[in-house]
């Protein structure tokens, strides 16, 4: 398709063109929502540890998500849940969407956005238990002080054990705990689209 044959397009089906500062308050006040909603984070009572991932004031990029936890009906056979925004980020079709119709409610909007959810065994996805076992012989040293990233890819990783949970918010991509998430995001992705 030629470029005036998709300014015709985007003339006729009404893109909604480049945001204003009133869209990116509204994405500023609806993104933890719809996080919350669609990767949800909070105490999972059958979790061991969860992960989110996103970056600060960059909306177009690809979230990320995945929690470990019991299968239920059991109390230690582990699987993986991972949750992926389906073409766009999260924050990308929720600006879009409210873009083409501002007058839209949140909740309608956010039943649009697209993600796909895979589950995945530890029978059949070997990551799930050797991610699990990296986590344990982890060591990782606390997070520089009075360090300013600016726009950074935000790191949450929630573990919860018997003896304890432990809450991370990481700016830094090279701490201990965010790349052994990433690792372990890699290697599940991968498990599922071998499926």
């Amino acid at each position: 398709m030629t470029a005036v044959a998709w300014l015709l397009a985007g003339a006729v089906l009404g893109t909604p063109g480049e945001p204003k500062e009133e869209d990116w308050d509204w994405l500023s006040k609806h993104r933890f929502v719809a996080f919350e909603s669609l990767m949800p984070v909070g105490h999972d009572p059958r979790a061991w540890v969860t992960y989110f991932s996103y970056r600060d004031l960059y909306q177009d990029v690809h979230e990320g998500y995945f929690k470990i936890r019991t299968v239920e009906g059991t109390s230690s056979f582990p699987e993986a849940v991972v949750i992926a925004p389906v073409e766009r980020s999260i924050q990308q079709q929720l600006l879009e969407m409210h873009m083409t119709d501002r007058g839209l409610p949140f909740e309608s909007v956010l039943a649009s956005v697209k993600v796909r959810v895979t589950t995945l065994s530890a029978g059949t996805c070997p990551a799930v238990r050797e991610s699990l076992s990296r986590l344990m012989r982890l060591r990782f040293r606390l997070p520089h002080r009075d360090v300013i990233v600016l726009h950074p890819t935000v790191h949450r990783v929630l573990v919860e054990f018997g003896g304890g949970n432990i809450d991370f918010s990481l700016a830094e991509d090279g701490h201990e705990v965010a790349r052994w998430a990433q690792r372990t995001l890699a290697e599940l992705q991968r498990c599922g689209t071998e499926r």
